[in-house]
């Protein structure tokens, strides 16, 4: 059963923050490690290329993570986005995961010494059979692992019921376009966006 608890309890709660600094904190602030982050966008924007350099910092912060490969697997295309993302610097942090059932997924993430970030490529992939009561589950079971989904989309809105609803309960949306990262969630710096590659978003922005 849920529990109220006091203002007073709640002030003194410790939570463990990101550390975000430079770029990163212009346009996020500086988030806890936990819960759900929503990057979605149009092909094309520079989606991709952000998450890998999420990916990448995230590893400088001392952060173990699974990048879980369920559109590409550990194909060359995922070899040469590492590459392009430096990963190799970061190489004892980042664990590439090839395409798993959702069901095996929540069970490698509830297992002890588990990583602390999963990064999903796409949530799409999981298949429309999985519910957003199934990710709900599997944030509030690990409340200090952080998930990072990548979504298509349909329009203008992520692809499907399941992947709105895990976006309605993210409390960081990242919207890509023209090579910004833009804060759409409860996380925003001073700035708000990120700027993926600077003559891209120049062209596209008119900056």
């Amino acid at each position: 059963m849920s529990q109220a608890i006091s203002i007073d309890n709640l002030l003194k709660k410790k939570y463990r923050k990101l550390g975000f600094t430079g770029e990163w904190h212009e346009a996020f602030g500086d988030p806890v490690l936990g819960g759900s982050w929503f990057v979605y966008g149009a092909s094309s924007n520079g989606k991709s290329s952000f998450v890998q350099q999420l990916t990448r910092y995230l590893a400088e912060l001392g952060l173990n993570i699974e990048y879980v490969s369920l559109e590409e697997g550990a194909e060359d295309t995922m070899q040469q986005a590492a590459l392009r993302a430096e990963w190799r610097s970061v190489k004892r942090k980042i664990r590439i995961m090839e395409p798993i059932e959702f069901d095996d997924f929540a069970e490698r993430v509830a297992k002890p010494k588990s990583a602390d970030v999963f990064v999903i490529d796409t949530i799409q992939y999981f298949g429309e059979e999985v519910r957003f009561k199934q990710y709900l589950k599997l944030r509030r079971d690990n409340p200090g692992k952080l998930f990072i989904y990548i979504s298509h989309l349909k329009g203008k809105q992520p692809d499907g019921k399941a992947a709105m609803k895990v976006m309605r309960d993210s409390s960081l949306k990242i919207w890509v376009e023209g090579y910004r990262a833009i804060s759409k969630g409860r996380y925003i710096g001073p700035r708000g966006y990120y700027t993926i590659w600077e003559e891209g978003a120049s062209r596209y922005w008119g900056v």
